[in-house]
């Protein structure tokens, strides 16, 4: 459900996709360069290596928090936990390979997480009614599923 506090749709959208897709983005870059530099080196102990590896997700959990935030209104719990966990591994001089799979350990967790806070219909993205468009765009009325 899309929060309504005055604002309208299109000021929502603005805000949202304007400002708070590039943290996302850029979150999967960073992870995209934090495997690159797991797969070149899988066995050295950097802290660079766990930097990098560790601060995709945290930009990207924390993009789609404060996205969440803009339109729902609520700051999911699940994504600053996730945050705070991948925080604590970014200093840590482990073996790369093992910073890389508690990183993705814990996203999954974020995940799963979510998946349960929604119930088992919603992680398959069917509610009590299925809109095929945003309730403010008229098409709503006419593309609506009803299901038991």
């Amino acid at each position: 459900m899309v929060r309504d506090d005055g604002l309208g749709p299109a000021a929502l959208a603005r805000s949202a996709h304007t400002f708070l897709h590039p943290p996302m983005v850029a979150g999967i870059v960073a992870s995209a360069v934090g495997d690159e530099l797991v797969i070149s080196h899988p066995g050295e102990a950097r802290v660079e290596v766990a930097l990098t590896a560790s601060s995709g997700p945290v930009l990207f959990l924390a993009g789609h928090a404060l996205f969440k935030r803009v339109l729902w209104g609520h700051l999911p719990a699940s994504h600053l936990a996730g945050v705070a966990a991948l925080i604590a591994l970014m200093p840590a001089e482990f073996v790369a390979l093992a910073v890389a799979a508690a990183a993705v350990t814990v996203v999954v967790a974020v995940a799963s997480w979510e998946s349960l806070r929604r119930g088992p219909r919603a992680s398959l993205g069917i509610t009590r009614q299925a809109r095929f468009f945003p309730p403010f765009s008229g098409l709503d009325q006419i593309l609506t599923l009803d299901l038991p």
